[in-house]
């Protein structure tokens, strides 16, 4: 799909005309120079191709877990949604909706260079929803995901950098989960989070009276102390769910944490846990065989079977 537009970017770089009409020697310099604005290029129009496969990769993994997608207003964004309200067979209905927040996404193409669509390569969030036969259930895609940014003016690079957990993500997620809430009939909310996507439940818990239980998978759950040890810039525009710990720390809450995770590691979570007023009804479960992005999927049903802290 990209290949034209990338022929035609390299063929209109091959030639530097002079004021004369005609080709001058170029000046020498190292190859990198000339090759490295190709190379971004090519990085740009790539990642711009691929968001519709991985569209229609969630929508597939979706529909064969039984969720019907849709997208809803949540403040100033339009959030996609995969949820399921009636239970399939040989499953009860319950009184709770259970909603999957996902992770960050394709935030950055590299180090330096930020990506122009969030859309998420491996949704795992979504993976997770799709292995809980829980009904009512809901998953909720970060701004900007899955086909915000043509429908939605607001839908700028700061919500998947610098302001990924500002204060407008979180209302516009939890103003969605008002509504199929109202949908389904329940009357508690239970909250699951995959990396930062476990900081926007936090800080939704936070917000709400409804929530029964929070349970997040490589949830980065302090960024303050997760940058500073990465010596990474801070994320200016975002709320920091350790900020809250102790608001929510009488809500049940299991912290699981990859073994083989090297982006967030179990540190993030001791110092959310530090924070809290009750430390009680916190559990950090450190997970074998998982990296940040690997390995939950086929373990999920039995880590979302793990007894919740008992708060008394």
């Amino acid at each position: 799909m990209w290949q034209p537009a990338a022929r035609k970017l390299i063929q209109a770089m091959a030639v530097t005309p002079t004021g004369q009409g005609r080709p001058r020697p170029a000046a020498r310099r190292h190859p990198w120079t000339a090759i490295l604005p190709v190379c971004l290029a090519l990085l740009t129009l790539a990642a711009c191709a691929g968001v519709e496969d991985r569209r229609d990769y969630a929508r597939q993994l979706a529909h064969g877990a039984g969720l019907h997608a849709q997208a809803l207003p949540g403040g100033i964004f339009r959030l996609q949604t995969f949820y399921r309200l009636q239970p399939s067979s040989g499953v009860t209905a319950g009184t709770s909706l259970r909603v999957y927040i996902e992770g960050d996404g394709f935030a950055w193409i590299n180090r330096n260079r930020i990506s122009p669509d969030p859309t998420p390569r491996n949704p795992v969030a979504l993976k997770l929803a799709a292995a809980d036969r829980a009904a009512p259930l809901l998953y909720v895609a970060r701004p900007c995901q899955f086909g915000g940014i043509g429908s939605n003016p607001r839908c700028t690079q700061q919500y998947w950098t610098s302001h990924r957990f500002a204060p407008e993500v979180i209302e516009a997620t939890s103003a969605v989960i008002d509504q199929v809430k109202k949908a389904a009939g329940a009357t508690a909310i239970e909250l699951v989070g995959f990396s930062g996507g476990g900081a926007v439940a936090v800080l939704v818990a936070a917000r709400r009276t409804d929530v029964t239980s929070i349970r997040t998978v490589a949830g980065n759950l302090d960024h303050v102390t997760l940058h500073r040890r990465k010596q990474v810039s801070p994320l200016s525009g975002s709320l920091n769910a350790a900020d809250v710990a102790a608001q929510v720390s009488t809500i049940p809450q299991i912290h699981f944490v990859g073994a083989e995770d090297d982006i967030i590691g179990a540190y993030v979570a001791e110092s959310y846990r530090r924070r809290a007023a009750a430390s009680n009804c916190i559990a950090i479960q450190t997970v074998s065989g998982a990296s940040h992005g690997d390995g939950w999927e086929d373990m999920w049903p039995r880590l979302l079977a793990a007894q919740l802290p008992n708060c008394n």
